[in-house]
């Protein structure tokens, strides 16, 4: 049996299964670039808390030692009882924000062990950035160009298109030519064999209305793919503003922060 014409609604249909395993390919690329998303973020915030915990140490350190310092001044009726407790205050805190600290690396590490599968021993802290667009729009640009999610719900919108025209389709006629051939023995011992050929079409003249909510219901199914796909764009370009934002502002901090060391080291000197 052999379609010869049906308006080509085998076609459509099979485009759109298409472009519905190419939008699935792209929403496994989109978990893949999350899984690797989730191991770099794990490993900054694990390498962020180790330095974090390194340096409360060494301010617990220098403030038990200040703290000493000042018992001993106070033992000698340089300082008052008011200084000890100032410094025993000091060094409470910084303990318990070392505690802390603590804490969080212990979370972090957890969380980097899921994300990687391994705990996290001697990272490597030399770390660069890969090349990054020039402007915030370049930035826009080649998120929608890329962004995996972003490719998946324009496959569906061209998915919702083909089933659409498969739809409409439905309304066209249909042609088919068929062939047989059988062969056997009678009863009488008789062989016999059969060869046919036929040409049949058909016309659909009524079915209750469902053709024409079958087209409603694909034209809905497109107006709400486009939907979701202009949505999935403005979530993306927003994402890229969020994280423009931060990494200006995070900018700007490192250079401050780095002159501000500087000048310290200078006035220490």
């Amino acid at each position: 049996r052999y379609v010869l014409f049906d308006g080509n609604l085998t076609n459509h249909q099979i485009a759109a299964e298409g472009f519905r395993i190419k939008a699935l390919e792209f929403e496994f690329e989109a978990v893949k670039q999350k899984v690797m998303y989730d191991a770099i973020i794990s490993y900054l915030n694990v390498l962020r808390d180790t330095k974090l915990v390194e340096l409360s140490k060494k301010n617990v350190s220098f403030l038990r030692q200040q703290l000493d310092a000042t018992i001993s001044r106070f033992d000698l009726g340089e300082l008052t009882r008011t200084d000890v407790a100032q410094s025993k205050a000091a060094l409470e805190a910084a303990t318990s924000i070392l505690a802390s600290r603590e804490g969080i690396l212990y979370v972090s590490s957890n969380a980097f062990e899921i994300a990687v599968g391994i705990r996290p021993v001697e990272l490597d802290a030399e770390l660069s950035l890969p090349p990054l667009p020039k402007h915030e729009e370049d930035a826009k640009s080649a998120a929608v160009k890329l962004n995996m999610e972003l490719k998946a719900c324009k496959m569906y919108v061209i998915r919702a298109q083909s089933a659409l025209e498969a739809s409409k389709a439905k309304s066209w006629p249909t042609l088919n030519v068929s062939t047989s051939l059988n062969g056997g023995e009678t009863g009488s011992k008789q062989d016999f064999s059969n060869f046919g050929f036929s040409l049949m079409g058909s016309l659909p003249l009524y079915k209750g209305g469902g053709l024409e909510s079958g087209e409603r219901r694909a034209a809905s199914d497109l107006e709400l793919s486009t939907v979701n796909a202009h949505i999935a764009r403005l979530t993306v370009e927003q994402a890229v503003v969020t994280a423009w934002s931060d990494y200006t502002v995070s900018s700007a901090v490192i250079s401050a922060r780095t002159r501000e060391v500087e000048a310290t080291q200078l006035a220490y000197e």
